[in-house]
């Protein structure tokens, strides 16, 4: 799902529409499938808590869509670094996503290589001005225990509830709903004691 890089006097193979053909069409469905409010924001990320326990954010998964509608995903067309939390002096982090660039990457094809696209995404503890695309994802607080965790205080953008920002709002959710149904019965029950009180005493 990688664009190709347009150069003068490069040859063109049938490879390179192909791959252009993908991702338009990649674009595209993604870009129908969340119009909304808001219409940018994080489709799916993932990250290890155990890394983090230890200071590194790392992400396993990331997927989102920019202002413009372009769709990003760290698995298929673009790339991004781990961060070392131990490096900043902060109690609380706030985490920033930056889209700073591209870099080249290389395919062969049956008739010659190919030069393709893929993004560059950083994640830092501050705005890069020169970034074309910046979304904050989260805030992070340092533990007494040295570890981290993400402050519930802020949900970035988000076209998806799938995404592990959302764990913790399932979690208490199904808490909620079964707290719910244990006072429901406890008053359907105390119903039923009333009217058979009421019964006794007629």
């Amino acid at each position: 799902m990688l664009r190709p890089k347009w150069y003068n006097d490069q040859y063109l193979y049938p490879e390179h529409f192909e791959c252009l053909t993908e991702y338009l069409m990649v674009q595209q469905k993604f870009g129908n499938a969340s119009y909304g409010i808001p219409n940018y924001g994080l489709l799916d990320i993932r990250w290890s808590e155990a890394e983090m326990q230890l200071g590194i954010l790392k992400l396993s998964k990331l997927s989102l869509l920019t202002y413009q509608g372009e769709y990003i995903d760290i698995g298929k067309n673009a790339t991004v670094n781990s961060l070392d939390l131990n490096d900043i002096d902060k109690e609380r982090i706030s985490i920033y996503l930056n889209l700073i660039g591209n870099e080249d990457v290389y395919q062969d094809t049956e008739n010659g290589k190919i030069t393709l696209l893929k993004e560059k995404a950083l994640l830092s503890d501050r705005i890069i001005p020169s970034s074309k695309f910046t979304m904050k994802i989260f805030d992070l607080d340092h533990k007494v225990d040295g570890g981290f965790k993400v402050n519930d205080s802020f949900i970035a953008p988000s076209l998806s509830i799938a995404t592990q920002c959302f764990d913790k709002v399932e979690q208490v959710t199904k808490k909620f709903n079964t707290r719910a149904k244990a006072l429901f019965k406890e008053k359907i029950l105390l119903i039923h004691l009333l009217l058979i009180v009421a019964l006794l005493n007629y």
